[in-house]
């Protein structure tokens, strides 16, 4: 995907060796995308930009994108993030803040309650039929501290979202019924400098944000019961779970979530570059069946 170019290239991927040979057509035309989302069945895809959220199917024998029909919905101002509920009921979209897609400003209110420092996340609900996205009531969920990415936990029932102004990560419930984000953070917790990215591990019990400014990545644990964000993890030094930052290819290692039961201290695992635009959780294939099983005494 390519925000300057203002389009998508898409792929077909070899089943034996996992190399990439370009679809025919090579790219389909979106409106200066900045993060893309697939649903959980891979039917629908969803492009967030500053033209607002583009929505696509996706041919179930060749793969190719197709755009639906409207082939844009609006988002807030600044859309920077997307992601998409397990269930793919919902989808969300982080707005951090002045963008083309001036649409849905903060009310006075809202700008408000965030200090000055507004931003929102639009919440859609999917059609399960055709994946279009219909804006939930309400549209928007002012937040504040200008939203840059979120993710949603495996189990639906919390969104986490990162606050790129006030070097914040957020926990916000996810009502079961409606799929609306609540109105209120439940819990809060420090990042590093500039806090860009979001990973959730698969397992649920941790996640992970890098900073582009101090170039770290924070570690946090999640409480099963309550989805609440409890400590950071010591990463002085790490094992078998990788985070991929693409922006300059480097993988750096990170801790499970299980160290924090044994009390280590809240701190960041400083990365080797800052140049990273995004994350993504890639396990070691040796550990695939393992998450979050790492006992303390391997950091001696």
């Amino acid at each position: 995907m390519g925000a300057a170019v203002n389009e998508i290239s898409q792929y077909s991927i070899n089943p034996i060796t996992g190399s990439l040979t370009p679809k025919s057509p090579a790219t389909v035309t979106t409106g200066n995308g900045d993060a893309i989302a697939v649903t959980p069945t891979g039917t629908s895809v969803y492009v967030a930009g500053t033209d607002g959220v583009a929505q696509y199917s996706v041919n179930p024998i060749t793969g190719d994108l197709t755009p639906n029909s409207p082939a844009t919905v609006q988002a807030g101002r600044g859309p920077t993030a997307v992601a998409v509920t397990p269930d793919g009921k919902s989808a969300y979209v982080a707005n951090s803040g002045p963008g083309k897609s001036d649409t849905t400003k903060p009310t006075a209110g809202q700008r408000a309650s965030n200090g000055g420092r507004g931003g929102t996340v639009s919440q859609y609900s999917i059609n399960p039929t055709t994946g279009d996205l219909t804006s939930k009531s309400p549209a928007t969920v002012a937040m504040k501290g200008g939203p840059h990415d979120l993710a949603i936990a495996p189990d639906g029932k919390n969104a986490y979202v990162v606050s790129v102004l006030d070097n914040t990560v957020s926990q916000y419930r996810i009502n079961p019924r409606t799929g609306t984000l609540g109105a209120k953070p439940v819990t809060t917790a420090g990042t590093g400098r500039h806090p860009e990215n979001i990973v959730m591990a698969p397992d649920g019990k941790s996640f992970y944000v890098d900073s582009e400014n101090d170039g770290t990545v924070s570690q946090y644990r999640i409480n099963r019961a309550t989805g609440k964000i409890a400590a950071n993890v010591t990463a002085d030094r790490c094992d078998d779970k990788w985070l991929n930052r693409h922006g300059d290819h480097t993988r750096m290692r990170t801790l499970s979530s299980e160290l924090s039961a044994h009390g280590q201290t809240p701190q960041t695992h400083r990365s080797p570059s800052t140049a990273g635009s995004a994350m993504a959780w890639v396990p070691t294939p040796a550990h695939a069946d393992d998450f979050g099983d790492v006992s303390a005494e391997r950091l001696a």
